[in-house]
C-alpha cells in the first residue's frame, strides 16, 4: 500500500491505478486457484486476464515512456531504481506472456495445460504484487522527491493525453 505521502497529481494518477489492477489481480488468482475444480471457469478467467493485460499495459507503458526518463534526467537510466522497475515490467510481460501460451496449448487440445494456467497466474501475480509494493515504497516517494515542478507538470500533461 502507498505510503501517507501526498503526491503531486501526476504521481498521484499512475498511483491510484494500482487499486483497481490490484483488485483485478485478487480476482484472476482466485479463479486460478480454482481453476483445476472448475475448468469451466476458463473462459470466464481468460477474458478476466485479457482485460487486465490491456490495463497493465497501459499503466506500465506510462511508468517506461513517461516517468522513467523524467526520473532518468537525475538518476540515469540505468540507476536501478528506473532500469530495475523497467526489468521488472518485462518480467511480468513474460509472466503473462506464459500464461498465453499455456491458455494457447489448453486450447489446442493440451488438457494437462490446466495446473500450468494456473500456476503461471498466481506467479505472475505475486510478481506484480511485489512490484507493486516495490513501486508504492520507493519509487513513487523518490520521483516525488527528485522531479521538479516543472517535471510534475509535464508527467501530469503526458499522462492526461494518453489515449
Amino acid at each position: 500500500m502507498s505510503q501517507a505521502l501526498m503526491y503531486s497529481d501526476g504521481i498521484q494518477i499512475i498511483v491510484d491505478e494500482h487499486a483497481p489492477l490490484r483488485k483485478q489481480m485478487g480476482e484472476i488468482r482466485e479463479m486460478a486457484l480454482q481453476l483445476e475444480k472448475e475448468p469451466e471457469q476458463l473462459k470466464q478467467l481468460h477474458s478476466a486476464v485479457s482485460t487486465f493485460t490491456q490495463q497493465v499495459e497501459i499503466h506500465s507503458k506510462a511508468e517506461d515512456e513517461i516517468l522513467s526518463p523524467l526520473l532518468g534526467k537525475y538518476l540515469g537510466m540505468d540507476a536501478p531504481p528506473v532500469a530495475g522497475n523497467a526489468a521488472q515490467h518485462q518480467g511480468a510481460r513474460r509472466l503473462l506472456k506464459q500464461y498465453q501460451d499455456e491458455f494457447s496449448r489448453y486450447s489446442s487440445g493440451d488438457q494437462s495445460r490446466l495446473s500450468s494456467i494456473s500456476e503461471s497466474l498466481v506467479e505472475a501475480v505475486k510478481v506484480l504484487t511485489e512490484h507493486f509494493d516495490f513501486e508504492e515504497a520507493n519509487l513513487f516517494p523518490l520521483a516525488e522527491r527528485t522531479l521538479s515542478s516543472v517535471d510534475k507538470e509535464e508527467l501530469l500533461a503526458k499522462l492526461k493525453s494518453r489515449g
